[in-house]
């Protein structure tokens, strides 16, 4: 089965986003700009594609039974399917594909803050296939503490995703997707809130190995 390549016009489209919300900055935005420049001479779409298109698919998984999603260790975080079985198990193939693009972006924006704002110089990829990368990247998503990142970088994150967000939140009150209920609060909040992590979390195995 081919895999589902990740284009870099998806990851032009979210360095787009991203340069918008720092306008002004000069001296920064040159410095992105040509970090990114660098970062597409090697960027390999079918490996990073791989791995979006397995754990997006997953968390998008409306059939299986359950509320547990990939790499969780506990369902205290459902995946998005689960939680929204029965608006996505009545959307349309289209809106499911406007779906998956939002969310693939969210998570391409946390790949290209690792990109653009942690390391130094661009570095290549340590792992050569995306099954590998894939393996290794999915345990942590869930693992990892976000405050580790420190608050710079947490801010950076969340002014790079703001616009990503309220994309995600105009579709799901388009569809009247609602979470929580009279005896349970709202988990949307927390389901989401990973999908970038989970980018940057990419990146770092990307280009470290772990």
């Amino acid at each position: 089965m081919d895999v589902l390549e990740c284009k870099i016009e998806y990851l032009e489209a979210a360095m787009m986003s991203i340069v918008i919300k720092f306008d002004g900055q000069e001296e920064l935005l040159n410095k992105i700009k040509h970090k990114f420049e660098q970062f597409k001479k090697g960027y390999d779409g079918k490996r990073v594609g791989y791995c979006l298109e397995k754990y997006i698919n997953a968390e998008l998984d409306f059939v299986t039974a359950g509320n547990r999603g990939i790499g969780r260790l506990t369902e205290l975080i459902p995946r998005f399917g689960a939680y929204f079985r029965k608006a996505l198990r009545n959307m349309s193939e289209v809106d499911l594909s406007k779906l998956y693009d939002i969310i693939q972006d969210l998570i391409l924006r946390g790949y290209l803050v690792h990109v653009l704002f942690v390391e130094e110089s661009v570095r290549g990829s340590v792992i050569s296939s995306g099954e590998d990368l894939y393996e290794k990247w999915i345990p942590g998503i869930y693992a990892e503490d976000p405050s580790v990142m420190g608050e710079a970088l947490r801010n950076v994150l969340a002014i790079s995703t703001e616009s990503g967000y309220k994309t995600l939140k105009k579709f799901m009150n388009s569809h009247k997707m609602i979470g929580g209920s009279f005896f349970s609060i709202d988990k949307t909040d927390q389901i989401v809130f990973y999908y970038p992590l989970a980018g940057f979390g990419l990146g770092v195995v990307e280009t470290k190995g772990y």
